[in-house]
């Protein structure tokens, strides 16, 4: 790549005799060698005295050259900064002064975040999706979100705790409203926005990767999908036998774990806990009654409208075609 970008850059005194794209090309070349110093391979043998492997250097593991080619070209700025908590498939970077989140999806994953998206983030609390920079591969896209801090990052405050419980099962309910069970839900899976106009933070939900669409809470789905210890009993475990069962009732359960990680300290809550953790799918009752009843003695954000999840999917999933096999299997 540096010997094309410096051949390209001596033929500058010809380019009147090159076609008109020249000139973007150059520019893109020129964009790209700015991130190339942090894209290094590993050292075959390196490594540290308990023999693991040591990073030579900044990578992004899971972006290529073709990737990378597409982020300059659309006038994203690769940062510098590289941790090992990054996913190896997400990359931060900056343009026009905004700092964002670079990730490598799936079209399914994008085409859930675009069917989702609404003139406000806050009131879905779902991630906000700023710009999609398509694959010539068509294997994978490039999302761009903002660049926020994982919730299982952030120091919480005891006033903020319960408003934030109430945001994430509004958020959670507004997937299954539009026929979304997103299979993975957990601390890690939740951003946190501080505001100086807010009495409390905002949170988005990210990361559908394992996320279906699906009719209602009938709908099955069979094989492991989760991380352990956040996924429903009847999930089963990874590696293991494969095991049939309701998409949006394991959501109910992992939201319950979720209740336990916020951990508020009523009767209520308590209550609402135990129920949406029940080992009977069945009995677990719906979001829209777990935030009824929490709201009873909370101070958190009132809802003005009652919300019926079985109504509004149903008026939902009547609008697109039905294309979803009852049992979706990995």
């Amino acid at each position: 790549m540096f010997r094309l970008y410096a051949f390209l850059h001596s033929m500058k005194g010809r380019m009147e005799s090159f076609s008109e794209d020249y000139s973007e090309i150059c520019t893109t070349l020129d964009n790209l060698k700015g991130v190339m110093p942090y894209i290094t391979q590993r050292k075959s043998a390196s490594g540290d005295s308990s023999g693991r492997r040591k990073r030579s250097g900044r990578t992004f593991p899971a972006f290529k050259i073709e990737s990378l080619a597409l982020i300059a070209a659309k006038g994203y700025q690769l940062s510098p900064e590289y941790s090992q908590s990054f996913p190896e498939n997400v990359a931060k970077a900056e343009k026009d002064g905004c700092v964002v989140a670079l990730k490598l999806v799936g079209t399914m994953e994008r085409s859930i975040l675009e069917s989702v998206q609404t003139n406000g983030t806050y009131a879905n609390h779902v991630v906000e999706l700023i710009d999609v920079i398509p694959s010539a591969s068509y294997d994978y896209d490039i999302i761009v979100m903002p660049w926020l801090s994982p919730l299982d990052t952030t120091d919480l405050a005891d006033t903020d705790r319960n408003f934030m419980m109430n945001q994430f099962l509004d958020g959670v309910w507004f997937l299954h409203k539009y026929g979304i069970a997103h299979l993975d839900l957990k601390p890690g899976n939740v951003l946190v926005k501080h505001t100086n106009d807010s009495l409390a933070p905002h949170i988005s939900i990210i990361d559908f990767g394992m996320s279906l669409r699906v009719d209602d809470e009938e709908t099955l789905v069979t094989g492991f999908r989760g991380t352990p210890s956040w996924t429903a009993p009847e999930v089963g475990r990874e590696g293991g036998p494969k095991m049939t069962y309701s998409a949006i009732r394991a959501d109910r359960w992992s939201c319950g774990r979720m209740l336990q990680y916020f951990c508020p300290n009523t009767t209520l809550f308590t209550d609402v806990c135990k129920e949406l953790l029940d080992p009977d799918p069945r009995r677990r009752p719906s979001l829209d009654n777990a935030l009824e009843i929490l709201q009873r003695s909370s101070c958190g954000t009132k809802r003005n409208v009652k919300r019926n999840v079985g109504e509004d999917m149903r008026s939902v999933m009547q609008k697109r075609p039905r294309t979803l096999l009852k049992i979706q299997a990995l």
